[in-house]
Parts: C-alpha cells; sequence; structure tokens
C-alpha cells in the first residue's frame, strides 16, 4: 500500500489520504462509499501505529461542483483545496510539520525546461 510504502521510506513525512469526490457516474458513485471509508480506516490505523497519516474529508462537494460526471469545477476545486489546507492546518497544530530537508543535489524532474 502507498501509504504503507511512504511512511516506512520516511517515517516522519507527514501524509494527507483524501476521500474520493462526489460523482454523477452510477458506476463510480456505488463504490465511492466503501473506498472512503477504507481510506478513513487505513489513515486511522496508521495514526495508531503512530504515524502522520491524516484522513482529508472530500464531503462537502455536491454535483454542482463537477465539470464532468467525475471531475471538479472551479467551485469543486476551490472546496477541495479548502479541505486540504484544513487538513495542513490541523497537522501543523499536531505537530507534525517542520522545514524539509536540504536536498544534497538539484533535482530535476526529467522533464524538458523543468
Amino acid at each position: 500500500m502507498l501509504i504503507n510504502q511512504i511512511t516506512a521510506d520516511v517515517p516522519d513525512a507527514t501524509v494527507l489520504a483524501a476521500s474520493l469526490v462526489v460523482s454523477t457516474s452510477s458506476t463510480e458513485e456505488q463504490r465511492r462509499g466503501m473506498y472512503n471509508q477504507a481510506v478513513r480506516q487505513i489513515a486511522s490505523d496508521a495514526q495508531e501505529a503512530g504515524k502522520r497519516v491524516a484522513y482529508v474529508d472530500m464531503s462537502g462537494l455536491t454535483t454542482a461542483d463537477l465539470a464532468d460526471p467525475l471531475h471538479p469545477n472551479d467551485s469543486g476545486y476551490q472546496k477541495m483545496a479548502d479541505a486540504f489546507h484544513r487538513g495542513v492546518q490541523a497537522a501543523g497544530s499536531a505537530g507534525w510539520l517542520k522545514n524539509p530537508a536540504p536536498a544534497s543535489a538539484l533535482v530535476r524532474s526529467g522533464i524538458a525546461g523543468k
């Protein structure tokens, strides 16, 4: 699982794991609740194990916040940003955030010009 790999590789990392947003796709929507429940439980279990993992709830978005069946419009993205901001603030209040370690060398993305 990705969260376990991240916290194993970087034990002092803070991970914010978000729920899926609402969808107008019946196929996606029928699985969303189970997925979101699993992500919430994974975050809770990780916290109980002493890891810095928090669940970010995206349930504030509605179908009015969608540009298509799966993707948010500008209003939806703003709500997502606000939810992540609350998650970052909570992580800061919990003492989970610190300045990043300096990179030992210049990091390149591999994409031309980046």
